[in-house]
């Protein structure tokens, strides 16, 4: 009993528990009967056992490896996870990142596999490369691997070899026939057997249909499922202080931090940022664009792609062959680091340049292209140009050896060529340094003259101008491919196989890079020969940049614009009807046809989508290749635009949003599930100087336990510091506001927050909604009794003589905010459905003209008469009311209904521009592709500016899980929620506009006048 007591009274601090553990072992070598009480013991008790043997992982620290020992919150969750299995019931867990979630519940599974028969484990992630692989403790088999080995040999199974039992995706006890599986996301996840547990790992990141699907199969398989919830190095980016490696501006550490603050160009110009992210080394993709354009990226990392719906961001792992990536050039992006930081003294000479110059820098572009370092100190040259020589000579007094050959002998031009990042290298491998990247325009310029001269090439083709490059140097084509696009200049690669010949005795493999008679136009305006054999006169061309997928567009805009827009652009029409093919068109017709409609049309989908077309400096390729890799990946925090250029491919850091299947688990929409939150402010580490700001006043007001931050953290959960200049949360600490710094405002909402409507795209400003304050519900004592601030009632109508009377009722189908008062004028937009159990609800919002204010809602799953008959009767209730159903599928119904009772129905008009005239269309309000965006912009302005008051929590609620859709832009609600009610606000909030509020006195002013008038003969004025 003693040594039982002694057992469970242990230290809890790294140094002793390690001290400890090592004593435990020690002393179960020498004690068989204590060796059976320790593995009884850790069999009872998890913690324990946990506590005392269990071990985790971490490469981002040092050490890396080190005992796992449980926080109290950690306890309270592994006794959790343990009684969901033993009892069956589902539990979801919200967690913020690196509270040890992944690692306690592989614990409790190890724990059940090794000492209790009949259990049987699925472990699965949205990927196969997150649930196993070999020696990558990242995935989740692995970490089970990793914890069993450190565990001593009395505690695994009798005949347990790793070999054997542990291979890819399953973990087998040869003793009682237990099995850990592992199977990556698909729609029929778990399937095929009975687990006594599920974990579904990162369960927020699943594909939406695969998630939902996924969770529905497992249903069947187990009564307990545990849903838990970049580029590589070698990529030029363009930057505010010139074209860079993105490896060179990254440090060596895993994670985020901060460093200078740099300007990176992407899709919307220069933006700042100072943080930046190292992934380490991840499974990449491999992308080869038409053209040669390549880039290696993690799987997730968005490029901007353009089909048929329009613009949109994709992930590199759904993107496919053919897919058009944009490709950006004309950056203009150029250093100023001429500088020469370092002498160069060899003997009694000295290196007579301090600052790289243009001559300095042409010859580096001759050298490179055909030049080379003899015996350490003697540089040659190999050109067949005269010009060349007789250059070199009075620039250098290089001297001529013979017809093709000129040589200097200069130890310390050599040592400088090497220092600068020249390589003694064959052709095949040599590159451009990385210094040259960083150099002013104007010797770049001059870099690229000289590289030219020497291995470039100038024909005419039919009077046109083809300007190419020949190399053998795969890196020289790629990096110059890059260097060319920041001068606006777009290429493509083509690589061959060169046959010997008398004087080049081997097989070669060469790359052109070729310029079309556009570009090569382009190239001798920014750039040019030095060389005057290759200065040929030829003919100028015209545009050749064209953009796919927008014909079709470009001639609606057209036709909307009028005849007399057609007339004066016939010639461009023209040349649409002859020579653009397809469905694509050149971006100088493009821009002439926008300057024509400028003014004339409506903004509208279409013609945002082809002004920012026309204003992008992209061409779009088609992917032609894609390979798996492993590289070391980096990124950016960028809060301003969110997108950087990386060899050209304009890419993205996507957020994961809202309407996932782990966030409706989480909200408790659809179905019900245990739930519990694992929350940052649990972690004494990461509590240490906890606060949180004062709503009212902004004052700091420390916290001083993890408890305590807890509970005030649920009361704030979902407000914001935006006000305070903050982003993030209220509750803070040191840890949070570094995450705070690092991280995106999408990623700490979901990852840290655990804020599933702040990760999205949310449509309204989520700052501004969380001033939004939910009225409560209330019982009125007397009907007389007027209605407080801040509480509803439920009342229905009962009709007697032809009036309406209310009844107060806890059932009643209407929320009163605000009951009518006199004078007043309101209106009602409603957006209406077919009533099914599965579909969207019907929505009734009532507004204030005066105030914009929300005074009443109603929603359910109404049959449409019934929905009729409700909008007849809070339009009478409420003063008259302008009614305004949307009148699109089910609602052309109603407004029939609506037409044939006592209501002011609201008409679709339209106005005639020529004559002035305004013409009904049709009954109700009609939403279209011109009329939607106007209605939700101005809810979304008047939401941002505080100009109304909600006060519904349906209509709350609906409005921060209104998101912009990632791939379309289209405004709309986040995965499977409802929107019904921010359309039926809208439409409402249109029909004020329309309609606004007018004072009686005003409606009939020359009556006021006449009685005035009147008045003044009768007093005998």
């Amino acid at each position: 009993m003693e040594a039982t007591i002694s057992l469970l009274d242990y230290p809890r601090d790294i140094d002793n528990n390690l001290r400890h553990r090592i004593r435990l072992l020690q002393e179960a070598e020498k004690d068989p009967a204590f060796l059976v009480e320790l593995r009884e013991l850790c069999k009872r008790d998890i913690l324990f056992w946990i506590d005392n043997f269990c071990y985790t992982k971490d490469p981002r620290r040092q050490p890396s490896v080190l005992p796992f020992i449980c926080y109290d919150f950690q306890r309270e969750y592994v006794l959790e996870t343990q009684k969901a299995i033993r009892d069956q019931d589902d539990l979801l867990t919200e967690k913020s990142r690196d509270v040890g979630v992944s690692w306690m519940v592989l614990y409790v599974f190890s724990h059940f596999w090794l000492f209790e028969p009949g259990s049987d484990f699925r472990v699965g992630s949205r990927k196969e490369d997150f649930v196993d692989k070999l020696n990558d403790i990242d995935t989740l088999l692995e970490k089970v691997r990793f914890n069993l080995k450190k565990q001593p040999l009395w505690i695994l199974p009798e005949g347990f070899d790793f070999d054997k039992y542990a291979g890819f995706m399953k973990i087998i006890n040869p003793k009682n026939g237990n099995a850990i599986l592992g199977e990556s996301a698909n729609p029929h996840f778990g399937s095929g057997g009975r687990r006594k547990a599920l974990l579904l790992d990162e369960f927020a990141k699943w594909e939406d249909r695969i998630a939902d699907a996924a969770w529905t199969a497992t249903g069947d398989v187990s009564k307990c499922r545990l849903p838990v919830s970049c580029v590589s190095g070698n990529t030029i980016i363009y930057t505010n202080s010139g074209m860079k490696r993105i490896e060179s501006v990254q440090e060596d550490n895993l994670g985020f931090f901060e460093g200078k603050r740099i300007g990176l160009y992407g899709r919307y110009g220069v933006k700042y940022t100072n943080v930046y992210y190292n992934s380490g080394i991840q499974d990449t993709l491999k992308f080869v664009a038409k053209g040669g354009y390549n880039i290696e990226t993690s799987y997730i990392h968005p490029l901007l792609v353009l089909s048929e719906r329009g613009l949109e961001w994709k992930k590199a792992q759904d993107i496919e062959l053919e897919d058009l990536v944009a490709i950006q050039y004309g950056q203009q992006c150029f250093g100023d680091n001429d500088s020469i930081v370092r002498q160069f003294k060899r003997g009694k000479k000295t290196f007579r340049w301090n600052k790289i110059d243009e001559d300095l820098s042409y010859f580096m572009g001759q050298f490179l292209a055909e030049g080379y370092i003899h015996q350490g100190h003697q540089i040659i040259v190999s050109t067949g140009d005269d010009e060349i020589h007789n250059w070199l000579k009075e620039w250098h007094r290089f001297s001529r050896v013979d017809a093709h050959h000129s040589r200097v002998s200069d130890s310390n031009l050599c040592d400088f060529l090497e220092w600068f990042g020249f390589l003694r290298v064959r052709s095949p491998n040599k590159i451009i340094p990385d210094n040259i990247l960083e150099l002013s325009k104007k010797n770049i310029k001059a870099f690229l003259q000289g590289l030219f001269d020497g291995d470039g090439c100038a024909s005419l083709h039919n009077g046109r101008l083809r300007v190419s490059y020949i190399s053998t140097s795969k890196q020289i084509i790629d990096t110059l491919q890059s260097i060319l696009l920041n001068f606006g200049i777009t290429s493509s690669q083509h690589w061959r196989i060169t046959l010997p010949t008398k004087k080049v005795k081997v097989e070669s493999y060469v790359g052109v890079l070729e310029l079309n008679s556009y570009m090569s136009d382009i190239f001798m305006k920014e750039i040019g020969f030095r060389l005057e054999r290759k200065n040929k006169k030829y003919r100028k061309t015209t545009d050749k940049i064209t953009i796919p997928h927008i014909k079709d567009r470009v001639l609606a805009i057209m036709k909307l614009a009028g005849r007399g827009v057609e007339y004066n652009l016939r010639s461009v029409k023209g040349s649409i009807r002859n020579k653009e093919k397809g469905n694509r068109f050149t971006q100088s017709n493009l821009k002439a046809i926008l300057y024509a409609i400028k003014g004339k049309i409506k903004k509208c989908d279409d013609s945002k989508l082809l002004n920012e077309l026309s204003g992008l400096n992209v061409i779009w390729c088609p992917i032609k290749h894609i390979s798996c890799g492993r590289e070391c990946v980096y990124d950016f925090h960028i809060l301003d635009g969110h997108s950087f250029t990386g060899n050209g491919f304009v890419g993205h850091n996507t957020p994961v949003g809202s309407g996932n299947k782990f966030a409706l688990l989480a909200k408790g929409t659809k179905e019900k599930i245990k739930r519990l939150t694992l929350h940052w402010t649990l972690h004494p580490q990461k509590t240490k100087g906890a606060y949180y700001f004062d709503e009212k006043n902004g004052q700091k007001l420390p916290i001083d336990n993890p408890q305590k931050a807890f509970g005030v953290w649920q009361k704030l959960k979902g407000k914001t510091a935006e006000k305070f200049g903050l982003r993030g949360g209220l509750v803070r600490s040191i840890w949070y506001d570094e995450e705070a710094e690092r991280r995106s405002d999408a990623d700490l909402a979901q990852e840290v927050d655990i804020d599933y409507a702040r990760s999205g795209y949310p449509y309204f400003d989520l700052a501004a909604l969380s001033l939004q304050r939910v009225w409560k519900y209330m019982v009125r004592k007397l009907p007389t009794d007027p209605i407080p601030y801040g509480n509803y009632i439920r009342i229905k109508f009962v009709e007697i003589d032809n009036k309406l009377e209310i009844r107060e009722v806890p059932a009643g189908w209407l929320k009163v905010y605000e009951l009518p008062r006199k004078d007043y004028q309101y209106a009602i937009g409603a957006d209406t459905s077919e009533g099914l159990v599965k579909g969207d609800e019907s929505f009734g919002v009532i507004r204030d003209k005066w105030t914009r204010n929300v005074v009443a809602t109603f929603n359910g799953l109404y049959a449409t008469d019934d929905f009729a008959v409700k909008l007849q009767q809070a339009g009478r209730f409420y003063n008259n009311a302008d009614v305004a159903p949307e009148n699109n599928n089910h609602g052309h119904s109603i407004c029939q209904d609506l037409k044939n009772m006592d209501c002011k129905l609201y008409y679709t008009k339209k106005l005639n521009e020529s004559t002035g005239k305004v013409s009904i269309i049709k009954a109700g309000f009609s939403t279209t592709s011109a009329t939607r965006p106007l209605m939700l912009d101005q809810l979304e302005e008047e939401i941002r500016r505080n100009s109304i008051e909600l006060r519904d929590e349906d209509l709350i609620a609906q409005c921060e899980t209104f998101i912009k859709n990632e791939k379309t832009g289209k405004p709309e609600a986040d995965g499977v929620f409802l929107d019904d009610g921010v359309i039926a606000m809208a439409i409402c909030g249109i029909i004020i506009q329309e309609a606004p509020y007018k004072a009686k006195a005003s409606q009939n002013i020359k009556q006021a006048q006449r009685v005035k008038e009147l008045t003044k003969k009768k007093r005998g004025f």
